[in-house]
């Protein structure tokens, strides 16, 4: 629109200049009014290229020429000179203003074309993280809403077609790897133990429908966007309310309880054995709040570990199962749980015995299935 009325003013100062000129004049201020005129012509060139100072220095030019030529001929009249020159700094200050408005309205568009660049980014940037950790559970409904809302916003605003473009490929690339992010979450959330994490698992899919739905508004043109959309809703139907997910959680930990077992020994060696519980009742004792009952030793030999440069044995490792009874009087399973012992002079130091790691604190199991 701007671009047309730069040439409707074009036009106007054109017709206008030509009709500037007193006809046939040939008297003495022949020479005052020619420059006079000369000094139009000059504006109208310096406005066509957009040399505005330009072409006001040549109006102010010709505005000095009429003081001269009414002095070198007093009978012309020049108040149509007069005239003219008014309604050219006229229409050069509404070519300028014209200008400075397009101007600024490029350089907004540039400003918009950077914040939608940053805005599609975070919203489905590949850093984008829509993993859910058990820290977040106290926030993460307010998270999930402010995405779908900051969605909203670029629903909403100036859609540069160079962002969009750019972003489509970006978002399609996701497909594959989100149907089957989506499927997994799904089953880890059906066959979740804890309460927490089925949680987790059901927001993480409450994440990738914000992102679907909002790619789905961004591009109606995707269908295959609205699809993966309208896959995780029904995932998330299917999974039921957050506390349908507790009782599913909580009837799965039950199970497993139930089901777990002591792994079957390889090895039968009470001396052996006992030395694998005296290593973690004096290392884990206290901090577990229980002691080891039973062992199951489920290697067949020991570990030989040498210096890597000399060849050098440095010492040697086994690995079993360990069950502990907590003050709680509930049995615990440890696997794997490892010892240790150095080997110095010539022979390996059974009095060095230690615990080298434990993984995690234990799995609940029935005490009467500690056989």
């Amino acid at each position: 629109m701007k671009k047309y009325i730069f040439l409707f003013l074009l036009f106007s100062i054109i017709a206008r200049t030509v009709s500037a000129q007193p006809a046939n004049y040939d008297g003495p201020a022949k020479i005052a009014v020619k420059s006079f005129l000369d000094n139009l012509d000059k504006a109208t060139v310096n406005m066509q290229k957009g040399s505005f100072y330009g072409a006001a220095g040549q109006l102010d030019y010709a505005s000095r020429s009429i003081v001269n030529i009414a002095k070198r001929d007093p009978s012309l009249d020049t108040m149509e000179m007069h005239n003219k020159v008014v309604k050219l700094t006229a229409d050069l200050a509404a070519f300028v203003e014209a200008d400075k408005a397009q101007h600024q309205q490029a350089k907004q568009q540039s400003k918009d074309k950077v914040k939608l660049d940053g805005m599609m980014d975070h919203l489905f940037g590949p850093t984008v993280n829509l993993q859910v950790s058990t820290s977040e559970l106290a926030t993460i409904e307010s998270e999930i809403s402010d995405y779908r809302s900051r969605v909203q916003e670029v629903i909403g605003f100036q859609k540069d077609p160079e962002v969009m473009k750019a972003y489509a490929p970006r978002i399609a690339r996701e497909l594959s790897v989100h149907e089957a992010d989506i499927h997994e979450i799904e089953s880890r959330s059906k066959g979740s133990q804890s309460a927490d994490g089925a949680k987790c698992y059901y927001y993480e899919l409450a994440y990738y429908q914000a992102f679907w739905d909002g790619a789905s508004k961004l591009y109606p043109d995707h269908p295959e966007f609205l699809k993966l959309y309208q896959m995780v809703s029904g995932k998330m139907n299917s999974l039921g309310s957050i506390a349908d997910l507790e009782k599913n959680a909580e009837k799965n930990r039950l199970k497993a309880i139930a089901d777990r077992r002591l792994n079957k020994a390889l090895v039968k060696d009470a001396a052996l054995e006992k030395m694998f519980m005296d290593a973690f009742n004096k290392k884990y004792s206290e901090d577990f709040k229980g002691t080891a009952i039973k062992v199951s030793i489920t290697t067949g030999d020991w570990l030989i570990e040498r210096n890597e440069l000399t060849g050098i044995i440095l010492g040697r490792s086994r690995q079993a199962a360990l069950v502990y009874k907590g003050r709680d009087n509930k049995c615990y399973l440890v696997y794997p749980f490892s010892i240790y012992q150095d080997y110095v002079g010539s022979s390996f130091q059974a009095q060095s015995t230690r615990s080298v790691y434990v993984t995690y604190t234990g799995s609940e199991m029935l005490c009467e299935n500690v056989q």
